[in-house]
Order: C-alpha cells, then structure tokens, then sequence
C-alpha cells in the first residue's frame, strides 16, 4: 500500500494490509485485503465443519486504504482498530488517522 512517487525507488516494497487475531472468537481473524484498488478490512469465519471460510466485509467503498487491522479484547466484545490512510510514503512520511470498530 505505499505510495510511492513515480519514477522513485520502492523502499519497502513487501507491505501488506496486515491480519490479526480475534482475541475472542476462535477461528476469526481480521485482514486487510486489496479490494478494486483500495485495502478494506474485512472478518474471516472458519467454519471448522465443512473448512470453508465466511467473509464480511467491515469497510467498503473507502476512498483511502484501511490498513493494520488490530483486534482488542473488551469484556466479551472486540474492539477493532486499525489505520485509515490518506498518505503514506514510507513510515517516515505520511498521514494517517485510527478507525474504531466494535464487533460482536
């Protein structure tokens, strides 16, 4: 997901969207996929019966990547953060702001 000026060199050319954990349901995790262009968030249900894997989405239509999903446990809830991103270049230079999401 880094923006990279053209005709610059990629500095970190293996970033991905990021994935966590949920720290309350078993088989759950939380990723950031890149869905027509843009990274969105979304939750991955293993159905352990039958092995496959039910999505939904969290985000969707964004206008700027949602990035570095990570799950928090609150009480009997997750609490779902992660970064909106409006630029980023490198991890010295950008701008970002935080999502919050609760789940379940």
């Amino acid at each position: 997901f880094p923006q990279t000026p053209e005709g610059e060199r990629e500095r970190e050319p293996h970033y991905s969207g990021g994935l966590t954990i949920s720290p309350v349901k078993e088989h759950t995790v939380f990723v950031s996929r890149e869905v027509n262009d843009i990274f969105e968030i979304e939750k991955w249900e293993l159905d352990v019966k039958n092995g496959e894997w039910k999505t939904t989405s969290i985000t969707q239509n964004s206008e700027t990547d949602q990035v570095r999903p990570y799950a928090v446990k609150n009480t009997d809830k997750t609490l779902l953060l992660w970064n909106s991103v409006e630029r980023y270049v490198h991890y010295t230079d950008y701008k970002t702001g935080v999502k919050l999401y609760s789940i379940e």
